[in-house]
């Protein structure tokens, strides 16, 4: 019988320490996201260093700001996310960083013109023919004063790209590119700038619009394509070191993220819909991993969610060097209003000269 009340004793001991190991662990599950948020110190930057870089880049012609920004449609979401509140704060935020040439996506036609008129230094080259309401537009805002425009086009991201509104493969909507040249006026350099949107939805799509981006873009201005510098922009809506990433790798593209001189502050995920630098939340960035996984079929290197990228490639006599790469915060106020649903990626290249 004593034996027996031994082991009915050390039985409910174990059940005792098992019901605090499991709130334990509720415990830290709740800690640790608390304290990586906590401490996370991205967010603080050198930005008297930043500023410098910016007035630098001012002062020396064969530099170039650039910007790439899904601006969210206006169309979508309502309260504090709405465009209303949004449209000051994101038009503030391009200001602040005074890009030379910015990509948007996502942008409807009438939210374009309106931002355009928030930045009248700045003209805008891209599709906007279209009165659907509901169409997301990818234009290229360029700053006049700086920049001459050469030439451009657009094309849909399928099998058939000149015929308006086309979609191929797995892609839930027409998806859609554009590409300008422009020749910055100091030093008579050009550059070959790609804006893209690709499907968030069909993995296959998106591999085949990287596909679709160099095939078409050689057919339409084949010797500005082998020639001059290129810097593809836009969301691609999935993460690094997929089959479209490694295509444009191949074709001798290079992330300004991951070969940049100055690196001043990174996310985790360029996409937060409106959580802001919650994304830095360690539960979060696990969710993400297996959402990745769930969104686009692979999962993706961890904590290396940047839906967004700024890709380059140097020309035949012009090397692009990679000075700055920063991705800014859009939530500086206690407001709780958002620019938009991505983080901006801001970048400064040099056109250096072989």
């Amino acid at each position: 019988m004593g034996l027996i009340k031994k082991k009915l004793k050390v039985f409910f001991v174990f059940v005792i320490l098992v019901k605090i190991m499991k709130f334990k662990y509720i415990f830290l599950s709740f800690l640790i996201p608390i304290l990586c948020y906590w401490f996370f110190t991205n967010d603080r930057i050198d930005d008297e260093l930043l500023q410098y870089y910016i007035n630098q880049s001012d002062q020396t012609p064969s530099q170039i700001k650039i910007m790439s920004y899904n601006i969210r449609s206006s169309n979508l979401d309502s309260g504090l996310q709405s465009w209303n509140y949004r449209k000051n704060k994101l038009s503030s935020l391009i200001q602040k960083y005074n890009p030379d040439i910015i990509c948007t996506q996502e942008g409807l036609r009438d939210q374009l013109f309106e931002l355009g008129g928030f930045l009248p230094e700045l003209k805008m080259f891209g599709f906007l023919k279209d009165q659907r309401e509901d169409f997301e537009n990818l234009v290229i805002f360029y700053n006049e004063t700086k920049m001459n425009f050469i030439k451009g086009d657009y094309f849909w991201l399928s099998e058939t790209p000149h015929i308006e509104f086309s979609k191929s493969w797995d892609a839930m909507f027409p998806r859609l590119a554009t590409y300008a040249i422009f020749e910055i006026k100091a030093t008579m350099n050009k550059v070959f700038i790609v804006n893209c949107h690709f499907d968030h939805k069909g993995a296959e799509a998106r591999k085949n619009s990287a596909y679709s981006i160099v095939d078409t873009i050689k057919k339409l201005a084949p010797n500005e394509y082998n020639t001059l510098p290129i810097i593809i922009m836009g969301d691609f809506n999935e993460a690094p070191y997929t089959k479209g990433y490694y295509f444009f790798i191949d074709e001798g593209f290079l992330s300004i993220l991951e070969n940049c001189q100055q690196i001043f502050q990174v996310f985790k995920c360029s996409f937060h819909y409106y959580y802001g630098k919650i994304v830095e939340n360690l539960l979060v960035r696990v969710g993400l991993f297996f959402g990745f996984k769930y969104h686009s079929g692979t999962f993706p290197k961890f904590d290396n969610y940047h839906i967004d990228w700024i890709l380059t490639r140097s020309g035949d006599n012009t090397i692009v060097k990679h000075l700055v790469f920063h991705m800014p915060s859009d939530d500086n106020d206690s407001s709780g209003i958002y620019a938009s649903d991505h983080f901006p990626l801001f970048g400064i290249v040099e056109l250096q000269n072989q």
